[in-house]
């Protein structure tokens, strides 16, 4: 609708002004899209007043400059209203192609150091408290069963069989003099009893010296390999019965050991594929199953948090590893998010730390 515009539809500060710019009637055209909505329109001045017919037809003009205007701009878009669309629509795209890589599930994997260990080694304990004088074996040394493989200070104990040995012949003169005299004096008689207990006491204390000589040179429980570190901190050792000196293991009978950090034992489950690379041919990798895994989290000989998990080799993989070999073991942990493989850890630290 053409509107007529006066002084009184202006602010105060432009109709003051009105009078000197426009001379006669004023009129607003607006041009009207096909939608309906206004987009622009013409300010139009002369001196005499427009008719309504006149009206009407600069209606009909302002229409046609409407419909000009978008036959000549179809399919062309503003410049600002084209380069803010084409931001939204990087933004948007960005972000999707954000959170499908976040969300796209990926084959998860728990990397723990491991050792190339002996399946149930046979353990040499100290047989008795004393001084250890010298092991008789090497590192890595194979060994017979019951071949001798340390030997203890002899000093003591030869000693100790001397003086055991030498209170038996007392005890025995002393038996043997009252048996005598006990035919002919009662004193002598009622101490028979007594000398008989002392003489049996002696032969036990010689037998047990007898037995802690005996037991003074450790041997092999089975055939296998020595495993210990190096025979020098062994030599001149005080040591306590029952504490370990030599590992026997059977280098054809071995397992992979590895210690599994506490935030990663959730994902490690029984019977699952793992891969063992050596840290001295990290390239190639030998095929694992886990076989078991310890109840309780522990402090390993490198004083690692972690479980002990136990893998089985492949026998194509048996011949590529020897005892005592080092590297990582990468436990398949099956389909995960991508985006957890890389929070996890620091989601559990944090855990730890908060207490939750």
């Amino acid at each position: 609708q053409v509107s007529a515009i006066t002084a009184e539809d202006l602010l105060k500060k432009y109709a003051r002004d009105f009078s000197e710019w426009v001379e006669g009637s004023l009129v607003w055209v607006p041009q009207v899209m096909p939608t309906g909505l206004i987009d622009g329109g013409f300010l139009i001045s002369r001196v005499d007043a427009f008719t309504d017919g006149e009206k009407r037809i600069l209606l009909r003009l302002a229409e046609g400059f409407s419909r000009a205007r978008i036959v000549l701009t179809r399919g062309k878009a503003p410049a600002k209203s084209l380069a803010l669309r084409m931001r939204r629509i990087l933004v948007v795209t960005g972000f999707a192609i954000v959170v499908f890589a976040a969300l796209m599930p990926v084959s998860g994997s728990v990397l723990a150091p491991a050792k190339v260990v002996a399946v149930d080694p046979a353990i040499v304990t100290a047989s008795q408290d004393g001084v250890l004088a010298k092991l008789l074996v090497k590192p890595n040394q194979p060994v017979k069963a019951g071949e001798p493989i340390a030997v203890y200070a002899l000093e003591d104990l030869e000693n100790a069989l001397a003086v055991a040995r030498q209170r038996v012949s007392v005890s025995n003169a002393d038996y043997r003099r009252a048996v005598q005299q006990g035919v002919v004096d009662p004193d002598a008689r009622a101490e028979i009893a007594t000398l008989f207990s002392k003489r049996a006491e002696a032969v036990a204390e010689l037998e047990f010296a007898k037995n802690r000589l005996d037991r003074a040179t450790l041997r092999s429980p089975v055939d296998g390999i020595a495993l210990f570190s190096s025979p020098e901190e062994w030599a001149g050792r005080p040591v306590q019965i029952g504490e370990k000196i030599i590992t026997i293991a059977d280098p054809n009978s071995i397992e992979i050991r590895a210690t599994v950090d506490v935030a990663d034992i959730p994902l490690v489950e029984n019977d699952v594929l793992a891969e063992f690379y050596l840290a001295s041919n990290p390239l190639d990798a030998v095929a694992l199953k886990v076989y078991r895994i310890s109840f309780d989290s522990a402090l390993d000989e490198n004083s690692v948090l972690g479980y002990d998990t136990r893998l089985q080799i492949s026998k194509e993989g048996a011949q590529d590893v020897q005892l005592g070999m080092t590297g990582t073991v990468s436990i398949d942990a099956g389909a995960m998010p991508f985006i957890y493989t890389y929070l996890r850890k620091p989601l559990a630290r944090i855990r730890r730390f908060l207490g939750l």
